[in-house]
């Protein structure tokens, strides 16, 4: 056990050696050149070889991305979507009701202390 966590730990160290270089060096990254590139295209190659990133419609962009997350990387179907939806209210609205309950839980457990409390340091006559 011990040696299969030291092979573990020796893997994870080489890794993090790596990527040191990467995680703490301050890196710049500019567009200059795509500027560049596209203040000579005419008007008709720009609306073909669309580069403007500020007239993105990103609802829409993330919308097709998720769906092609779902489809092509982890090959669920969009038939599927429905059920999940309903899946996604279900544990949703369970998840609200297990923090309201817990919220419930630490005031009750709270006042009960606090009302201990000062019982203890005024305890009535």
């Amino acid at each position: 056990m011990c040696k299969r966590l030291l092979k573990v730990y020796k893997k994870i160290h080489k890794f993090m050696d790596v990527l040191n270089y990467f995680s703490t060096q301050e890196w710049k990254f500019t567009n200059e050149r795509l500027h560049m590139l596209m203040s000579k295209l005419t008007f008709k190659d720009r609306e073909q070889f669309y580069c403007d990133i500020r007239k993105v419609d990103w609802n829409t962009y993330f919308e097709t991305y998720i769906r092609g997350i779902r489809v092509y990387l982890i090959k669920d179907p969009l038939d599927t979507l429905p059920q999940a939806r309903i899946k996604w209210q279900r544990l949703y609205w369970s998840h609200q009701a297990l923090k309201l309950i817990l919220a419930y839980i630490a005031l009750r457990f709270s006042w009960t202390a606090i009302s201990t409390l000062f019982d203890f340091l005024y305890p009535k006559v």
